[in-house]
């Protein structure tokens, strides 16, 4: 932003209209061009470092990605609610495990008989009254193979609730990731307005300078006034989209909404991300949620082996012993008593629920396998696509550097010319323009680049 060196100041005022001219004005017009041209220099110099240069509030949390991530482990309460489901599912499996040891109990019976005198009987006597306490014992023998079944579902529940906890954490950490990016993707694009601002406002002092002069008409100083209103107001729209997005990632790590957030570092161009030669094998060892699907087969896997024990006898062994009091005598010899033997439960028929049951488990452990099966292969088609849209976007970076610095210099040129008198400012607005937008292209690139990084990583289970 230079002065032409074929500017001429105007001729110096006499008399009273002299001694009313402001101050700044009779500076500047004494001014040599080269004095004029180097102040303007200086000043556009200091604008554009102390716009761009961020401001935060002095009590703001600065915190790397890594310690949003901890923050939100730790203190979500989705994640609180996982892991209680968790400490539910382990005390299932020790409840059934349990069923394989014997059962004991203590029972005591009162029992009264209206004995008739003329039919006595000789066992216990005349004694209207009967007590008898024992001590039972009962042990599963066979049981059709449905207890080894339901501990088989069980662990296979277990393995799924832990899996979809690890799911969670690990779409938490993307969640977190994604407003991450988002702040500092506002940030960036707030110091590129900044500087642009810098740029429009230096411009517009300069175009006013230049009507004062009478070297451009009061129509150009309007178009730079209207271009500074646009960029103010991008300026407004940016910093409430930023503050919504610093609220968003407050309510995931735990923090309260009016927490000032900065992000510990800024949006930058990451090391390009390969596709491994086995993306999906990856996934296979690491992604939770196709650890869950493999889980959940076995769920229905199970659940047909317990529906066909239905089918099988039910054998148990059984045996108490015990006292019995009130007979006409009482000894501990001849008035114990004990028993033991073996019982079987055999199913005959049932109206054809037990067969309908295996059908309906054998039709859902089909349905279960296909669903698996068909969220495998549509999780290898996002990975590839991710991969591929992530490759795209590097190489659309290397374009969009390319534009700015080309946008950058045209705009240097342009403005040259136009203190030359040779452009006007519609050519310099739309050059101006046309370096915001390759700006703020190349920066949303960047965002979108670390955004896909993360998404990949995400979906192979390894973020």
């Amino acid at each position: 932003m230079w002065l032409s060196s074929r500017y001429v100041a105007p001729m110096p005022l006499a008399g009273p209209l002299r001694r009313k001219m402001p101050l700044y004005r009779r500076i500047v017009t004494k001014m040599k061009p080269s004095r004029l041209r180097s102040l303007l220099l200086t000043l556009i110099a200091v604008l554009i470092v102390a716009a761009a240069a961020p401001a935060y509030a002095s009590d703001t949390l600065v915190l790397s990605l890594s310690e949003f991530w901890q923050r939100g482990l730790e203190y979500n309460e989705g994640l609180s609610a996982r892991e209680l489901t968790l400490s539910s599912d382990t005390a299932d499996v020790r409840s059934l495990y349990g069923g394989y040891s014997p059962e004991l109990s203590a029972q005591a019976s009162y029992t009264y008989l209206d004995v008739i005198p003329t039919a006595k009987i000789p066992f216990i006597g005349n004694q209207p009254h009967d007590m008898l306490g024992t001590l039972n014992a009962r042990q599963s023998v066979y049981d059709g193979g449905r207890r080894f079944w339901q501990i088989r579902q069980k662990n296979a529940t277990l393995r799924r609730d832990s899996t979809l906890l690890a799911q969670a954490r690990l779409d938490l950490k993307l969640e977190t990731a994604l407003r991450y990016h988002r702040l500092q993707l506002f940030d960036a694009e707030l110091a590129v307005l900044a500087e642009n601002r810098a740029g429009a406002e230096a411009q517009l002092e300069l175009t006013r300078l230049l009507a004062q002069a009478g070297k451009v008409s009061s129509v150009e100083v309007g178009r730079h006034e209207a271009a500074l209103i646009d960029v103010e107001s991008r300026i407004a729209g940016s910093l409430a989209d930023r503050d919504a997005a610093a609220r968003s990632l407050c309510l995931l790590a735990g923090l309260p909404a009016e927490t000032v957030l900065r992000p510990a570092d800024s949006l930058s161009e990451m090391p390009a991300e390969a596709a491994p030669t086995d993306p999906l094998a990856t996934a296979d060892s690491n992604n939770p949620s196709l650890r869950a699907w493999t889980a959940q087969v076995s769920q229905a896997r199970a659940a047909v082996g317990i529906a066909r024990s239905a089918q099988l006898p039910n054998v148990s062994l059984q045996a108490w012993y015990g006292w019995e009091f009130g007979t006409a005598g009482f000894s501990f010899d001849d008035n114990r008593r004990y028993g033991i033997g073996l019982g079987a439960n055999v199913p005959l028929f049932d109206g054809l629920r037990t067969n309908n049951d295996v059908r309906a488990a054998e039709l859902r452990r089909r349905s279960v396998e296909s669903d698996a099966g068909y969220y495998r292969a549509g999780l290898d088609v996002r990975i590839q696509n991710t991969f591929g849209t992530l490759a795209a976007t590097t190489e659309q970076l290397t374009s969009a550097r390319h534009a700015v610095e080309l946008a950058r210099l045209n705009l240097s040129m342009a403005m040259a010319e136009y203190q030359a008198g040779r452009r006007s400012s519609t050519d310099v607005l739309q050059l101006r323009t046309n370096l915001l937008e390759s700006q703020l292209r190349l920066t949303r690139l960047l965002g979108q680049q670390a955004d896909l990084t993360v998404t990949a990583r995400h979906l192979m289970g390894i973020l």
